[in-house]
Parts: structure tokens; sequence; C-alpha cells
């Protein structure tokens, strides 16, 4: 995880291994879960293991997703393409508050 200094406030992390197992449940596959709050300005970084479905869902503000601008309560899917990872850079002036959800596909349809 990398994040522009002095503009990043908080990620919270929620995975499978910290808090599933901690309350017992279970998951079929690796997953990651996690609340996102970028200063104005800032960017934040994540890596994605090759196949993993990455969605990620706009609280508050606005980000740039791969080039896209992606706006409050707006919703954007990546690729599933290994490497290029996850860059959200906070874009409009505000704060942004998104909920970041990825995870290694099941193989259903």
């Amino acid at each position: 995880e990398t994040y522009s200094p002095m503009r990043m406030q908080h990620v919270f992390l929620f995975s499978r291994a910290a808090v599933f197992s901690f309350l017992g449940a279970e998951t079929y596959s690796p997953m990651r879960i996690e609340h996102v709050e970028i200063g104005a300005g800032g960017v934040y970084e994540q890596s994605l293991p090759e196949g993993w479905t990455c969605i990620v869902y706009v609280r508050r503000g606005t980000v740039a997703v791969g080039g896209e601008e992606v706006g409050m309560h707006e919703t954007c899917q990546l690729a599933r393409r290994g490497g290029d990872g996850l860059s959200l850079a906070c874009v409009g002036g505000r704060d942004a508050d998104v909920l970041v959800l990825a995870g290694e596909p099941l193989g259903a349809p």
C-alpha cells in the first residue's frame, strides 16, 4: 500500500484473516474489504493479485480510477489483469471516502 504524504487520512482494512476469522465467519476465497478516506489531492495505491475482481464504490467526493472519474454514489469495476493494481486519486478539491471490495473469483458464472 502506498499513498501520498500528508493527504491520506485513514485506511480501514477488513481482510479474511483479520476480521472474518475473529468473527468465526468463513469465506470461499481470499478477499479484501477496505474503507479508504483520501484527503483532497491525495493518492492511494494497492497491489492486487492476478485475476482478482475489484469493485470501488465512492461514498463521498470524486476519485480518478484508471483515468476515469468516479463520483459520489457511483461504482466502477477494474479489469482482472495482474500487475495493474488499484490506484485512486482524489480529485475535485474535496476529501473522498471509498469502499474497495476485492477478491479471488469463485469460478461461478
